[in-house]
C-alpha cells in the first residue's frame, strides 16, 4: 500500500491495490481531504452557507473510495468529481450533451442518474446506480480496445452508490467488499496468486458523522 500527498492541499491518497490487466488495470485508491466544509452562496436569498461533508464522504466524512461521481446541478449542468476529488463543470451544449470547460475536453451524454462520459484517450465511463438521487456513479469503465472494469454497488439490480459491493475486470478477477450490520465497511478482499481471496484492507473507520450534510446558513467568516 502507498500513502502519498494528493494534488490538492489537505489531501492524502492511499493506493489499496493495483492489479495489472489487459490494457486496463484494476486499481483502487482511498483519498482523504481534510477540507470538510464547503462555502457557497444561496442563489435565492444571497445568504452564505457553510456545509459539512457536502459530498457525503464514503466510507467516512472527507474520504473518497471508488471511481468518482457525477452530480446533477439542474440548469447549471453537471459536476464531475474524479476519484481523487478533482471537480469538472460540465455545461450544456445540446440536448443531453454536456462538455467540460477547463481544457480537459471531457464529454458527457446523459441526464440525471444515467449517461456516459467520454475522454480524449478513447475511454468511456458509463454512469448509473443513482437510485433516484442527484448523484450517479460509474458502473463500467471501458478503454478504446474494449477492456473493462465493472463496478457493482450494494443493493439489488446493480445497487445504489457510493457503497461498492464488488469490482470485476476483463480477466474476470473480482474485488469483494464486506460491510457490518450498521453499514460500516469492514474488509476489502482481492484475489491472491492462488486464486483465493486475501484481505487487502480491514475495518475502515470512523463511521460517517451523524451530522453529515448539516448546513450553517448566514455564515460570514472565511473558509481557509
Amino acid at each position: 500500500m502507498i500513502l502519498s500527498l494528493g494534488n490538492t492541499p489537505g489531501t492524502l491518497y492511499r493506493a489499496l491495490g493495483v492489479f495489472a490487466g489487459r490494457g486496463l488495470n484494476l486499481s483502487l485508491g482511498l483519498t482523504y481531504n481534510s477540507l470538510l466544509y464547503n462555502k457557497s452562496t444561496d442563489p435565492f436569498d444571497s445568504s452564505t452557507q457553510l456545509t459539512y461533508d457536502v459530498d457525503s464522504g464514503y466510507p467516512a466524512p472527507g474520504f473518497r473510495l471508488g471511481y468518482g461521481q457525477i452530480e446533477d446541478q439542474g440548469s447549471y449542468g453537471f459536476t464531475l468529481t474524479d476519484a481523487d476529488g478533482t471537480r469538472h463543470a460540465l455545461t450544456y451544449t445540446s440536448v443531453s450533451n454536456y462538455d467540460s470547460i477547463d481544457g480537459t475536453f471531457i464529454h458527457f451524454h446523459g441526464g440525471r442518474g444515467w449517461g456516459s462520459l467520454y475522454y480524449t484517450d478513447g475511454t468511456r465511463v458509463d454512469y448509473g446506480a443513482a437510485g433516484g438521487g442527484w448523484r450517479s456513479y460509474p458502473t463500467q469503465i471501458t478503454d478504446r480496445n474494449g477492456n473493462y472494469v465493472r463496478i457493482y454497488y450494494v443493493g439489488s439490480n446493480g445497487g445504489v452508490g457510493p457503497r461498492i459491493s464488488s469490482i470485476e475486470d476483463t480477466l474476470k478477477r473480482n474485488v469483494l467488499f464486506s460491510y457490518a450490520a450498521n453499514g460500516d465497511l469492514v474488509t476489502i478482499k482481492a484475489p491472491g496468486l492462488t486464486g483465493s481471496f486475501t484481505p487487502e484492507a480491514s475495518h475502515y473507520g470512523p463511521r460517517a458523522d451523524q451530522y453529515a450534510g448539516f448546513c450553517l446558513k448566514n455564515f460570514f467568516g472565511t473558509v481557509p
